[in-house]
């Protein structure tokens, strides 16, 4: 399945399910990880729940956007004997979609509280301007330049969450909602041996906003 037609399997969920108590909401969201491209990155999100007995079923969407600028050293790899450093500006965008399912642990009339795992589906742009600077312990030895103008990643992820809930504190169907979850999103899984090699994302995430109940 191609990124368009994950995108519209999405939308065609979040929106045009028909369900008893479903609900849809939308938020902006933070994320953190352990890539140095991929800190304090800032977006905003959209899910649908569809509710079974007494857990529910979820489908979202979420944008993360990042314009960073880092340097890293490393020691290298081809000789053992001296180090890499590289020095990164660029931009990063994330579009995320997720699908999963959550349990009620909490489910009163003000408030609740949810626990949740998924998959997700991961399409990571990176456009950035990298500097690979070589040297040893006496001095540096050469330097050399590497542009990289665009680079795109499709790959798969999983992740739980812990939902709170303040039921109709703006109206009688419109809620308050925070999330705090834990992403594992496999990376660059073919780049083995570079010094600077990420094989996952290890991802701190927090979303809140509004949820909207619609009853049939």
């Amino acid at each position: 399945m191609n990124f368009k037609n994950i995108i519209t399997l999405t939308l065609f969920l979040v929106v045009c399910i028909p369900g008893q108590s479903q609900s849809v909401e939308a938020g902006i969201c933070f994320n953190s990880g352990n890539a140095e491209f991929y800190k304090n990155a800032f977006g905003l999100s959209l899910n649908y729940n569809y509710p079974v007995k007494k857990s529910y079923l979820f489908a979202g969407v979420q944008g993360s956007y990042k314009n960073y600028s880092y340097a890293m050293i490393a020691k290298d790899l081809t000789d053992g004997s001296g180090y890499i450093m590289k020095q990164a500006d660029g931009e990063m965008f994330h579009f995320m979609t997720r699908f999963g399912i959550a349990r009620r642990i909490i489910d009163k009339e003000a408030t609740g509280v949810s626990f949740g795992l998924y998959a997700s589906y991961n399409f990571i742009r990176i456009d950035d301007q990298t500097h690979y600077f070589s040297f040893d312990t006496p001095g540096n030895n050469y330097n050399d330049f590497k542009e990289t103008i665009r680079s795109d990643r499709n790959t798969y992820g999983g992740g739980c969450f812990l939902d709170f809930e303040l039921k109709n504190v703006i109206s009688k169907n419109l809620s308050l909602f925070s999330r705090t979850g834990f992403d594992i999103i496999r990376y660059d899984g073919n780049l083995e041996g570079d010094p600077f090699f990420t094989p996952v994302l290890l991802n701190f995430g927090f979303s809140a906003g509004l949820r909207m109940s619609m009853h049939k």
